[in-house]
């Protein structure tokens, strides 16, 4: 479990048995997703907060920089790179080489080694000096109180906690991430408003493929032969052990990344998204947040009763299902685009800057000569 991806450079699609890919299911996945869009981005959005406590994978973000600890517009683009990237998966064919999905998952696998090879040579820094520290170490306080109240991790295996692990993103810490991924669909659907059985099958066999394709052997792959008595124990003995584990460091870096996305979601803050998460009663059914809750400001207690509404009515209503998906879907597009259009701003910026003088010079001349042309023609 311990060694690395092994064959990195190498498309794992091609070296082991894939017998068991079967192309109906991966389409009955992709459905899926359609047709429970917003449950299932904020299933990942969720799953990426909390996975955040889990420190052998946070360490490879903070010696590569990646969600850009402390800047949130740097933790944006991040979020919106990595959202399209999955939407590419869950929306693209993934057969053939030349497909757009197949391609862009082996683009994410060379991203990935990218990252190893950075990471192995980059100390990871971590954050004590962080603004309203203060504030943070209460809710770490809250949230440990709470957690213990009503889950025993006393047999959790901490030596894991780490943020040196011995070797980097090996075949653990791709399964964990691909835990990340299905866990709350898989193990809490009714909580996100999932209603329906047959589609997370395929929902599974969608990321069994894609585990295979970005690296975990067939034997470590969770979602190749699903097992809910080990995901609940994946849950419990790692990923509320992990929570319990939080230090100021990932609780700013959890921060960031809420003020990063809060144009998607109004009213959200880091200590509502502990709140309603922990109150999933599928998952934590003796929480009772007698810590937590006094922590709650208004704003806080709004999204938490919003979130709870909007699971009830788009697990009971298909048309409150088919409208938050089509809400989330717009609001989420038209950040993107915001995104990537002030991305290539920035870009073209720092192309002018990088421009020799009498390059820059040039370049204003022939902004301006059409007008400076129409001005001496009109004159004459």
């Amino acid at each position: 479990m311990k060694s690395k991806v092994k064959n990195q450079d190498q498309d794992p699609m091609m070296d082991e048995d894939n017998t068991w890919i079967d192309p109906e299911l991966i389409r009955e996945g992709q459905e899926f997703v359609r047709r429970n869009h917003f449950a299932v981005n904020l299933a990942h959005i969720s799953a990426l907060l909390y996975g955040f406590s889990f420190k052998p994978l946070t360490t490879v973000l903070l010696r590569t920089g990646g969600f850009g600890l402390g800047d949130a517009t740097q933790s944006m683009i991040r979020h919106v790179d990595t959202g399209i990237h999955i939407k590419k998966w869950y929306e693209s064919d993934m057969f053939g080489d030349m497909s757009e999905g197949y391609k862009d998952v082996q683009f994410v696998r060379k991203l990935h080694v990218h990252a190893l090879r950075k990471s192995e040579r980059t100390p990871v820094v971590l954050h004590d000096d962080v603004p309203n520290k203060s504030e943070k170490l209460a809710i770490i306080d809250a949230l440990k109180k709470d957690l213990d109240d009503c889950v025993d991790t006393s047999d959790a295996p901490t030596d894991l906690f780490t943020y040196h692990p011995k070797v980097f993103m090996n075949q653990y810490d791709m399964l964990m991430t691909q835990f990340g991924f299905i866990s709350l669909i898989f193990l809490f659907p009714r909580t996100l408003g999932i209603r329906e059985n047959k589609g997370i099958a395929g929902f599974l066999h969608l990321w069994a493929v894609l585990g295979k394709m970005l690296g975990i052997e067939d034997r470590f792959n969770l979602a190749l032969n699903p097992n809910r008595e080990l995901c609940l124990k994946l849950f419990y003995k790692l990923g509320m052990a992990s929570m319990k584990d939080m230090d100021i460091t990932i609780l700013h870096l959890q921060q960031t990344y809420i003020d990063a996305i809060s144009p998607l979601f109004k009213f959200i803050t880091l200590k509502s998204v502990f709140y309603s998460g922990l109150l999933c009663r599928e998952a934590l059914p003796n929480f009772k947040g007698r810590h937590m809750y006094p922590l709650l400001s208004w704003r806080d207690k709004i999204f938490v009763y919003l979130t709870m509404i909007t699971s009830f009515l788009i697990y009971h209503f298909d048309f409150a299902r088919v409208i938050a998906n089509n809400v989330y879907r717009y609001i989420n597009d038209r950040n993107e685009e915001n995104v990537l259009e002030k991305q290539n701003k920035s870009i073209k910026k720092k192309e002018m800057k990088k421009m020799a003088p009498a390059e820059f010079l040039k370049r204003i001349w022939n902004m301006f000569l059409p007008a400076i042309t129409l001005i001496m023609q009109r004159t004459k």
